[in-house]
């Protein structure tokens, strides 16, 4: 597998939900604007694994090569100003407890 075609803007921004959503611990209140379904046929029909142990780690030799620094975390925070996440306020009722939020 080429580490070019990982480098693609769709494709690599496919892989990233996927390692997000699955490697962050929050990483499944964000509010992404496609299923994991979706991310996952992309990037088989391109040949990139979707296990995100093998994907994380595709990832970062591929940040490695254009001298960038692959840091999960910021990665989430940048995912949830960009699309939002779910978030529960204990103290309120049903369905006011549900909060959509743009704030790690």
């Amino acid at each position: 597998m080429s580490l070019r075609r990982l480098e693609e803007v769709p494709i690599l921004t496919a892989a990233l939900r996927q390692v997000v959503r699955n490697s962050h611990p929050n990483g499944r209140s964000i509010t992404f604007p496609c299923p994991e379904a979706v991310d996952r046929i992309t990037l088989k029909s391109t040949g990139i694994p979707t296990e995100h142990e093998e994907l994380l780690e595709l990832l970062q030799r591929a940040f490695e090569r254009r001298d960038e620094t692959l840091d999960l975390q910021e990665t989430y925070n940048d995912f949830v100003r960009t699309h939002g996440r779910l978030a529960f306020d204990h103290t309120q009722k049903c369905p006011h407890s549900a909060i959509h939020t743009r704030h790690p």
